[in-house]
């Protein structure tokens, strides 16, 4: 594949969340758990993970559905509010709900995942940038995005809410990302997900399209009469004689 698609692996994922669910770190019982969660809202289910090592409980709610999204302008607003992951930790007897992660806990995270790596920038996102984004729905922020002076040049990215490692960029699926989306679906920052822009914009280059084909037909139809008259002609003079 010529130009690569983002993350993240396999091996970045384990790096965070482990190879699987160590039971006898969590020391807090589920029934503690759900009693916890149900102080904000009634899961459906409760579902176990790690973050670095800590056992947490997780369940889903739905999201603010006041919250900006970046939609995808061909379904605007069909989608409905996504569900964001609400984490409870479970290594104590007294479960505690985690109100997201904070900067240098996924800084160190997103160090493990690149076997230790420091990344040569660190930034603290609240809105989405060119490659982090939703093409329907509202985005998963706040997020660390950390770059990386490694061969392939991976930015990886960090949900801040619950710890997961959401995408990973590598130098030739950004590239990818303007030829492809954005040449081909004019997905450009600040365009996309403003459809009284994009539409405009879309059927006027259709217009325009179609109005360049109209030109081509017109221009071959006269070449080919041009060509059809003195054969027309010829064979007038030829019975007349």
């Amino acid at each position: 594949n010529l130009f690569p698609v983002g993350g993240p692996s396999p091996d970045q994922t384990r790096a965070i969340r482990g190879d699987g669910v160590a039971l006898d770190r969590f020391t807090s019982t589920p029934g503690a758990a759900l009693a916890e969660f149900q102080r904000q809202f009634q899961p459906k289910e409760v579902e176990l993970l790690q973050f670095m090592g800590a056992p947490f409980y997780a369940a889903y709610q739905r999201a603010d559905p006041s919250a900006r999204p970046h939609q995808d302008a061909a379904r605007y607003s069909t989608t409905g509010p996504r569900l964001s992951r609400v984490l409870v930790t479970a290594d104590g007897v007294a479960p505690r709900m985690k109100d997201g992660f904070t900067r240098d806990e996924l800084l160190a995270a997103a160090r493990t995942a690149m076997s230790g790596m420091e990344p040569v920038e660190a930034t603290w996102l609240t809105d989405v940038d060119a490659y982090y984004y939703q093409r329907s729905g509202p985005s998963r922020l706040p997020a660390l995005r950390a770059k990386f002076n490694d061969p392939e040049e991976t930015w990886l990215y960090l949900d801040g809410r619950d710890g997961s490692l959401v995408r990973a960029e590598v130098r030739g699926s950004r590239v990818e990302r303007w030829l492809n989306r954005g040449l081909h679906s004019l997905d450009f920052p600040g365009l996309y997900q403003a459809p009284w822009a994009w539409y405009p914009l879309i059927v006027g280059l259709s217009l325009g399209g179609l109005a360049l084909s109209l030109t081509a037909v017109i221009v071959g139809w006269r070449f080919l009469r041009a060509r059809a008259r003195p054969a027309t002609e010829r064979l007038r003079l030829s019975r007349s004689a």
